[in-house]
């Protein structure tokens, strides 16, 4: 038995006849027993037939007709493409969000500081995919995105919001670290910039890819601290503890994790899967699921 409330709500998509034949039969019996469902269905149908009304009675400009035509009819061209691009990119800049703009850039003054003090690139190495990891599992669900409502109703898909979002943070996390690269090898002569550069870009990479993916299904907490997890542990030296004596199998599966780091083809490679399995992940991740059930 159904309870009354779930009536109700049924009641719009009733009307327009979106409910399956067995709902829809269910409702129209209820409909004969509740007087207060009635009602509410009279008020539903004078709300439509408002809209319908109000439809037919307001005409758009000419103009409009004439732009949207010729909007359609004009060739794709990649000057265009170029400016929808950008349009898009800058209207998903304030609905990222704000507070970790200047958290990371101070994480990483801090991560510079340190490096340049002890006059050691791996501070830079360690802090740079750990800040990059934070930002993009900060980027994408319900609780990150303050116009998650708005965002699913427009006729642009998640998956290129989630692209464009992508985009922007990658490409101020590379910049940052690509700044704090520079000021390292400014301070420390004997490091060559590049040198530095490749010992954190894979694994920044993949890292922030795998905190983004986690992040659509368990929620930005949890696949910060799992990323954080799987990172930290390759600094964990295993052969110096007694529990990899007395548990070998499961210390060898580690010391693979602490391997997998230092692979950077590897490393490339698993952002590249990641990556495709994020923008497959927008319609079945759990943010997704929610929109099916709004």
């Amino acid at each position: 038995m159904r309870a009354h409330a779930w009536f109700e709500e049924q009641l719009p998509f009733f009307l327009n006849g979106q409910l399956d034949p067995s709902e829809q039969t269910e409702v129209s019996a209820h409909l004969r027993e509740c007087s207060a469902c009635r009602e509410e269905l009279a008020f539903w149908q004078g709300v439509s037939a408002e809209v319908e009304q109000q439809e037919r009675s307001i005409q758009s400009p000419q103009v409009v007709t004439e732009t949207v035509i010729l909007h359609v009819k004009h060739p794709l061209s990649l000057w265009r493409i170029l400016k929808d691009v950008c349009r898009l990119l800058i209207l998903q800049v304030p609905l990222v969000r704000q507070d970790m703009w200047p958290a990371s850039a101070l994480m990483m003054i801090i991560g510079v500081a340190v490096a340049v003090v002890t006059e050691r690139t791996s501070v830079l190495y360690f802090v740079a995919p750990m800040v990059a990891a934070a930002m993009l599992a900060l980027i994408y669900g319900v609780d990150n995105d303050p116009a998650n409502e708005l965002t699913l109703a427009t006729a642009t898909s998640p998956a290129i919001i989630l692209f464009a979002r992508m985009s922007l943070v990658s490409a101020f996390n590379l910049g940052l670290t690509l700044a704090a690269s520079l000021a390292v090898v400014l301070f420390l002569p004997q490091v060559t910039f590049w040198g530095l550069v490749l010992t954190w870009l894979a694994p920044m990479a993949f890292l922030s890819m795998l905190a983004l993916v986690l992040s659509m299904w368990v929620g930005s907490s949890n696949a910060v601290a799992l990323t954080y997890g799987l990172w930290v542990l390759q600094f964990i030296p295993l052969q110096q503890l007694r529990l990899f004596s007395t548990l070998p199998a499961w210390m060898q599966k580690v010391s693979w994790i602490q391997d997998l780091w230092q692979n950077n083809l590897v490393l490339l490679i698993g952002t590249l899967c990641l990556f495709i399995l994020a923008l497959l992940g927008t319609r079945f991740s759990s943010f997704s699921l929610t929109r099916r059930a709004v």
